[in-house]
């Protein structure tokens, strides 16, 4: 996969009323944020903030919250508000992404098997995504908003032709 297809997936999803939200959403986490599914599958509601002085959305992924821009900000509190599989004995489940199993969330299985009926690789689209993601931001920040270790940022950087180590000299000059 390269940045222009997931790209496109990303506007697909984005777009496309003929895929279920749910699936929607996680496949935009996925292509934007880099986040392996079982995370994905046990986001909670309260993962998803309004910042109260910008009015910018924000999703926990790590510290700080990453920002979330429009359109998928909207999309992603329609998720929130409209969340499936809410009559399974709860309707106040904690859960982004709740399970058929009352209390419980979404097993990551079912995401992949959702994102492969929609073309979606998702080890090809978390390189891509990250990639894209350390090859803009520095790779400590990308590492601390999304939860990922400085190594693995560094390597992808390292990877992308990017390397950030000069950064700080760069800033000098």
């Amino acid at each position: 996969m390269d940045d222009e297809k997931r790209l496109e997936l990303i506007r697909r999803c984005l777009d496309d009323d003929h895929v279920t939200l749910n699936t929607r959403v996680a496949a935009i986490l996925l292509l934007v944020y880099a986040q392996p599914l079982v995370r994905i599958a046990a986001l909670r509601c309260d993962d998803v903030v309004v910042d109260p002085e910008t009015g910018c959305t924000l999703i926990k992924l790590g510290e700080p919250p990453a920002p979330v821009p429009e359109p998928f900000a909207s999309v992603l509190h329609q998720q929130r508000n409209n969340r499936l599989n809410l009559n399974t004995g709860t309707t106040d489940s904690p859960w982004l992404f709740p399970s058929t199993r009352a209390g419980q969330h979404i097993c990551a299985n079912t995401i992949l098997h959702k994102l492969r009926d929609l073309g979606i690789d998702r080890k090809a689209a978390r390189v891509v995504a990250l990639r894209h993601l350390v090859t803009r931001t520095p790779p400590a920040v990308v590492a601390t908003m999304l939860g990922y270790s400085y190594q693995v940022t560094e390597r992808h950087a390292a990877q992308a032709g990017d390397n950030y180590a000069r950064y700080a000299t760069l800033i000098n000059e």
